[in-house]
């Protein structure tokens, strides 16, 4: 089938390449829509995705607002099945409509990423 990733600003190479090659492996084709501040490491990581041997049109990407792109890759028939990194608001957003029209979807939503420095570590 297809799936839809919509990837955050955050981690531009690493959460699209985690969430693209499961979905390759499993034999789908992948419509990437990354975060318009991604959009050139995105269709660089294609890039590379196809000199390494994937066929031309298995990884596509779209771009745009989120409120626009990324919901019509959401409510889109032909799109099989979601994932989505980003804010608690736009994922239950996405859940809701692939949950309407009866689409896998998997969220990963609101996450935080503390790092704690000891009083011993060393500033320099």
């Amino acid at each position: 089938g297809v799936v839809g990733v919509i990837s955050p600003w955050n981690f531009p190479v690493a959460i699209p390449i985690w969430k693209m090659a499961p979905a390759l492996i499993y034999g789908n084709t992948v419509v990437i829509k990354p975060a318009t501040e991604t959009a050139v490491t995105c269709l660089k990581v294609i890039s590379c995705f196809e000199e390494a041997g994937i066929p031309s049109g298995v990884v596509n990407a779209v771009t745009g607002p989120g409120s626009s792109a990324g919901q019509r890759l959401a409510e889109h028939p032909d799109v099989n099945g979601i994932t989505f990194t980003g804010s608690n608001q736009t994922g239950k957003i996405i859940g809701r409509t692939a949950f309407e029209r009866g689409a896998k979807y998997q969220l990963e939503m609101g996450g935080k990423n503390p790092v704690i420095i000891a009083d011993d570590a060393d500033d320099a």
